[in-house]
């Protein structure tokens, strides 16, 4: 910007008072004759000095002083002056020292941020993550392994739910897993393991983590492979404890054992999903959310034998409550655990043998092999339990359409007439009263 050919040879403050910017222009540059001090003013009023020297290679240094004039006065921009002059003088290059200057800004800002980063990632937690989960995926999953899935997680790395994303590693996973395995056993460090990889995906696909860290992580060994199946006369004798035991627990457990569908598929039954069908007559028609498919599949039909029909119709319905098997009328039938522990202790007394280790889920294996013996079709047995046909190659089931109702509607019906009749061990003890 031109100097003003009304440049004084110094300033002062009655000068700067008087100074106008012209009209039409937003400031005005003026510099003192015989010296590098300048001053610039604004149309606003505002005024700020300016140092202007050459440096001895010919480049032109200038600065603009803060603060503005009068809390920065004439007498110490002319110090300000001086300065400037004698570090040039000196050899100081005044480049370099605001290159270093806004280094050293740029380092402070970057510092700055990264403490804001790191208040954030310390937020970012793994419970935090997990609801994350829970909300944007697990909600279009059975709601039992959600549940089962969150709460693996939270028992086998209570020390890491409340740990930031960014601070966990695949050691600290695998030394939780191992752990959880000595303790716990192998199954529950397979679950947990599983849970933890499918949130790591999920959450490094949909950009929540940056990086996988579960990626190609290998479950822990060791698991109990699903083989147990149950005989007649053992499915027999758990249907008749159940009964002992009598609703909510044991009718629960004598439908499951008589429709082989999944556990929490009968547990949280609802009334309004009993219907008939003009096929199948009475069915338990589950919505495809409440099958292991979830929303893949398009539902599953179950019918109901006259023997499943007579435990449905002994028990009571609830006002206000949707479900079928309730401990307080309110909600879902629920401490299976507890339950398995007494048909347990009522098996041991019933006489009979021992009975290996076996859990519910152990019903479904238990039915299909007893009526594959009896030579129900295969295919139509994988349908009744809600499975993709597994003797059709992979064109088949594509173009398989036919859904077996009626065979599976007599293999029910006969696996009910097997399961409802008195084991071995009541006529065992029968004889001996008649003896």
């Amino acid at each position: 910007m031109p100097r003003a050919s009304s440049a004084p040879d110094t300033f002062t403050d009655a000068f700067l008072r008087k100074l106008a910017v012209p009209t039409g222009r937003k400031d005005i540059v003026v510099f003192e004759r015989r010296s590098g001090l300048g001053v610039r003013k604004t149309d606003m009023g505002a005024v700020s000095f300016l140092i202007q020297l050459r440096l001895p290679d010919g480049r032109r240094w200038r600065e603009t002083l803060r603060p503005q004039w009068p809390h920065l006065s004439l007498a110490d921009a002319r110090r300000a002056l001086k300065v400037r002059t004698g570090d040039i003088a000196v050899g100081l290059d005044p480049f370099a020292e605001r290159e270093e200057a806004a280094k050293e800004l740029e380092a402070k800002r970057a510092e700055k941020a990264a403490l804001k980063q790191k208040a954030v990632d310390d937020q970012f937690t793994l419970r935090v993550l997990m609801r994350r989960w829970d909300h944007h995926a697990l909600a279009h999953r059975r709601a039992s392994y959600a549940v089962r899935a969150l709460r693996a997680i939270e028992l086998t790395f209570p020390a890491l739910v409340d740990r930031p994303v960014a601070e966990i590693d695949r050691k600290t996973v695998r030394a939780a897993v191992d752990a959880a395995k000595d303790q716990r056993g192998p199954a529950a460090a397979i679950m947990a393991a599983s849970a933890m990889r499918t949130l790591f995906r999920w959450a490094a696909t949909n950009d929540h983590v940056e990086t996988d860290i579960m990626r190609n992580f290998a479950l822990p060994k060791g698991g109990v492979a699903r083989e147990r199946t149950l005989n007649e006369d053992e499915a027999r004798r758990v249907f008749r404890a159940a009964g002992m035991i009598g609703y909510p627990s044991g009718s629960f457990i004598q439908l499951l054992l008589l429709t082989g569908a999944r556990r929490d598929e009968i547990r949280r039954l609802r009334w309004s999903e009993i219907v008939e069908d003009e096929v199948e007559g009475a069915v338990i028609a589950l919505p495809a959310e409440r099958t292991k498919q979830g929303r893949t599949s398009g539902g599953h039909r179950i019918h109901l034998s006259p023997a499943s029909l007579a435990v449905i119709a002994d028990c009571p319905h609830h006002q206000g409550c949707p479900f079928v098997f309730t401990n307080d009328g309110m909600k879902a039938q629920g401490d299976v655990v507890r339950l398995k522990q007494k048909l347990d202790a009522l098996l041991a007394k019933d006489g009979g043998p021992a009975m290996a280790h076996w859990t519910f889920h152990d019903f479904r294996r238990s039915l299909v092999s007893g009526l594959a013996k009896r030579g129900h079709n295969p295919v139509a047995l994988d349908l009744l339990l809600g499975h993709k046909p597994g003797g059709l190659n992979a064109i088949a089931r594509i173009y398989q359409t036919h859904d077996f109702a009626p065979e599976r509607v007599k293999a029910l019906d006969e696996w009910a007439s097997l399961v409802t009749q008195a084991p071995k061990i009541t006529a065992m003890a029968a004889a001996k009263r008649k003896a």
